[in-house]
């Protein structure tokens, strides 16, 4: 096998002509490249004194690769009220062990906390050893240390793995109530979370269960206040400190079902101007590994990671370069504008770019990390959602011809978005439930928000239509909670869980289905 780059950068920043931002960028990852390397450390420089504990988010890492992760963490002693910080940049010291009371320094550096990202440090660690658990935490002078984070390295991608054990997780509004999922999942043994999108939601101030830090966010400043006010959770903190994630967003990060500039009501300028705020907001708060942007408002975040020699997994953006919802996006009758062939969920190019990474995979699965329920639920071409794929039937068809090729091996889909726990099958034709399998959905329900019982149409009638269809093998609209699953070079397993309330941060977790496939 020819060894493929384990991830691939999202841009080439290799000019020597580089902007503030990206000066600061540039410093910390060059300290921290230094570190790993085994050079001699420059000494930090003073941090300013502060008067409170300014890691109240917690920490965070992502990404992986095999010899690297990004570690992430914010200074925000007053994380709903601006932050809280001096308006100055501010060294943080980063550590790396293998023991969780870091006796032995494996990796170490500085990198400063601008306050042009809301003082957010994003340490992109280099020279670990691969299929590696590794702990983590930051500094600010001798006065505050964070708490400590869990990571891991990937294999190498010539390695063959035993196994991976990966958590995915969705929509966790905060009105609607506490994480108590994610007091359960921060104690599974899992490798890594993938998380599906609407990690924050940008709806106004009441709600059932708690209450949001304010109205609606329309700036940079409300944006980091309502993220300030998610990553405050405790349960929330535990879940990222277990282990790395891989993200993608949805739309409530940014407006509900806005699709590229379109936002009803708002003006392409206006439109450009919120993305812009939600986008830099996102970046600010996640352990991404991509530059820090100069032109927030297009910011490519789909990307590629691969696990040794047994998952690819493909990152997408289902929002970003989408076309408007056909059919006026109202859920109901379909009008014909889904078989439009210009409709797009994806972009000509970011569509090019995982068809083309699925055709020169050569892992034995490859899981699609993205947003919407791909699978057809439109009961025999009657009713359809339009902001799911079924509004977008000839680039889904496409993709499924794909999937169904020679060489394409063992595709796996990843959903959230729809606050329902749902196990499908992908047919070559996503209509014909007849036809060949071409791969399997794995659709996770909600972490907190409400779930489809609780819309107009009654729980128990959506269930018996959806379990109707040929192709859907578990559907539950009712409960909240997320999934588990396991890759090995024979199968793929998934559990549904879930919690007995999210009214409380006390729950029972239980699991309500299993559903193994054996790999081609």
């Amino acid at each position: 096998m020819t060894d493929k780059p384990e991830a691939e950068r999202l841009d080439d920043r290799s000019s020597l002509t580089l902007s503030r931002r990206e000066f600061v960028g540039f410093i910390g990852a060059t300290l921290a490249a230094s570190a790993c390397g085994g050079l001699e450390q420059e000494q930090a420089p003073s941090a300013p004194l502060l008067a409170a504990n300014p890691f109240s988010l917690g920490v965070a890492s992502g990404d992986p690769l095999s010899t690297g992760v990004v570690l992430w963490t914010r200074l925000a002693p007053e994380p709903i009220a601006g932050g809280g910080m001096p308006d100055e940049p501010v060294p943080v010291i980063w550590e790396v062990s293998r023991q969780p009371d870091f006796y032995g320094i494996e990796a170490y550096g500085w990198a400063w906390a601008d306050p042009d990202f809301a003082h957010s440090v994003h340490v992109d660690v280099d020279g670990l050893e691969p299929d590696t658990w590794y702990y983590y935490r930051f500094r600010v002078g001798a006065q505050w240390t964070s708490p400590t984070g869990r990571t891991r390295t990937f294999p190498r991608p010539g390695e063959s793995p035993v196994r991976l054990r990966l958590a995915t997780a969705s929509c966790q509004n905060w009105r609607h109530g506490y994480y108590s999922a994610y007091r359960h999942l921060a104690a599974e043994e899992i490798d890594l979370v993938a998380f599906l999108g609407d990690y924050i939601y940008e709806s106004g101030v009441q709600g059932p269960v708690r209450d949001h830090d304010g109205p609606r966010p329309k700036d940079l400043d409300g944006f980091r206040n309502r993220y300030g006010l998610y990553k405050s959770d405790p349960d929330l903190q535990a879940a990222h400190a277990r282990c790395p994630w891989i993200f993608t967003w949805d739309d409530h990060e940014v407006k509900n079902n806005y699709a590229d500039l379109d936002i009803p009501g708002v003006s392409v300028d206006e439109a450009k101007a919120l993305r812009a705020a939600a986008y830099q907001a996102y970046y600010e708060h996640m352990p991404l590994r991509i530059p820090a942007p100069d032109e927030p408002a297009d910011m490519q975040i789909y990307r590629r990671l691969q696990f040794g020699d047994l998952v690819n997994f493909h990152v997408l953006d289902g929002r970003q370069y989408r076309t408007d919802q056909p059919c006026n996006d109202d859920a109901g009758l379909a009008c014909g504008e889904e078989k439009d062939e210009a409709n797009t969920m994806l972009g000509a190019e970011q569509r090019a770019w995982l068809e083309g990474g699925l055709r020169a995979s050569k892992t034995t699965w490859n899981a699609i990390v993205q947003q919407t329920v791909f699978a057809s639920l439109n009961l025999g071409g009657g009713v359809l959602n339009p902001d799911q794929w079924d509004g977008y039937m000839v680039e889904r068809q496409r993709l499924l011809s794909v999937f169904a090729e020679e060489g394409v091996r063992n595709v796996v889909v990843h959903t959230g978005d729809i606050h329902a726990a749902i196990f499908a099958t992908l047919h070559r034709d996503a209509n014909d439930f007849d036809s060949e399998v071409v791969g399997v959905e794995c659709v996770t329900t909600s972490i907190s928000s409400n779930g489809l019982s609780e819309s107009r149409m009654p729980s128990d009638l959506i269930r018996r239509v959806m379990n109707n269809q040929k192709n859907i093998g578990y559907f539950d609209p009712d409960r909240r909670g997320y999934c588990v699953c396991e890759y090995t070079p024979e199968k793929f397993t998934v559990e549904y869980k879930s919690v007995s309330t999210v009214e409380s941060r006390e729950a029972e977790l239980s699991v309500d289905g299993v559903f193994e496939i054996k790999r081609d």
